[in-house]
């Protein structure tokens, strides 16, 4: 990755480069000097942010792949076979005794939280990738984090099917602040939360889909289904069937 990205940085300032050159022999001095401070911060900054950059094209051409080479497992999903934990009665009061009331009220906080390391950035693992969040951060609690990926590790383990050694669930939504999730209460008035969300206690992530490789969904389901439920009798997640994604929390 490191070699495409020298690739790009250095083609992008061949072409400046030469666009400057031809600027400087114009007569229009300051557009050609406007344009030489321009490109310079423009060029610090993309050396600056590469690794986001990275990321950031990473993730999107594995969303295209995705989206284009495997079978959405969206319809049965909703009815996997796992027993509902009360939201109202469990996951709220458990994610702010989990966290220590440590309520992500806005971005501010976040930050804090990312600095005292009571909040950590999520990274895609086996068994599980993260899409495009809308409404939330990739973000968890270190706890949640260790979690999702004994999850992602488990759910592989009860692939018995060669071809679906590589499926995997889908990550729709994680952390949310307060403003965020109002976000979600408008675009979602009928699932969202009222109160106080478990998502804005970095304990929280959705599972929305799962991608299987060979069209056996039935098998993946069964899958994560076995998985969710030995972690969830281990007390360590709660678990939410929604209309539209499976809510986690982790308690444990």
């Amino acid at each position: 990755m490191s070699l495409i990205f020298y690739f790009i940085f250095f083609s992008i300032y061949i072409t400046s480069t030469f666009i400057i050159f031809k600027l400087i022999k114009s007569k229009n001095k300051f557009i050609s000097s406007l344009f030489i401070v321009i490109s310079l911060l423009i060029g610090l900054l993309f050396f600056a942010k590469k690794e986001r950059i990275f990321k950031r094209v990473k993730s999107l051409f594995k969303e295209v792949k995705i989206a284009t080479l495997n079978t959405n497992c969206e319809t049965t999903i909703y009815s996997l076979n796992v027993h509902k934990d009360d939201y109202t009665r469990l996951h709220r009061p458990l994610a702010i005794k989990t966290t220590n009331n440590g309520y992500i009220k806005n971005q501010q906080i976040l930050n804090q939280f990312l600095q005292t390391k009571k909040i950590v950035e999520i990274e895609e693992g086996d068994g599980y990738y993260i899409q495009n969040l809308a409404h939330s951060s990739k973000h968890l609690t270190p706890l949640a984090y260790k979690r999702l990926k004994e999850l992602g590790t488990l759910y592989r383990s009860f692939i018995t099917i060669e071809k679906e050694k590589k499926s995997y669930f889908i990550i729709s939504s994680m952390t949310r602040d307060e403003s965020q999730q109002n976000e979600v209460r408008v675009s979602n008035p009928r699932t969202a939360t009222k109160d106080l969300s478990t998502h804005s206690f970095g304990v929280s992530f959705d599972i929305a889909l799962l991608k299987s490789m060979s069209n056996n969904c039935n098998h993946c389901c069964d899958a994560l289904s076995k998985a969710l439920t030995k972690m969830q009798k281990e007390g360590k997640i709660l678990i939410c069937s929604e209309s539209s994604c499976i809510h986690i929390t982790v308690i444990h």
